[in-house]
């Protein structure tokens, strides 16, 4: 876990920065009262605070090498984690891929 983070809530959700040599962003997009994370780094008690009252719905990984933290948090808060996904199953969201 990394020990030090910039948070910031706004309308969609929230995004959490790891403050290290190579800062990390992490996301939470939030939509009828569900959560989905996007490429999140597991830091001093972000991920509750992102989820806040909501239903936790998928870690979503969006480059094959951002594994970070998805599948640990996936697994603890029993989801679904969707590796470069083709679709995001029962959610507002399409996905596409900008590189093949």
């Amino acid at each position: 876990m990394t020990a030090t983070s910039k948070f910031v809530q706004n309308e969609f959700g929230s995004s959490w920065t790891q403050i290290e040599s190579m800062e990390r962003g992490s996301h939470a997009l939030v939509h009828e009262g569900r959560v989905w994370l996007v490429d999140p780094v597991d830091s001093a008690g972000d991920v509750e605070r992102a989820i806040g009252g909501n239903e936790p719905a998928a870690v979503i990984q969006l480059l094959d090498r951002h594994n970070r933290d998805s599948a640990a948090i996936a697994e603890r808060l029993g989801i679904p984690h969707l590796i470069l996904p083709t679709e995001v199953p029962d959610s507002p969201f399409t996905a596409f891929s900008v590189i093949d």
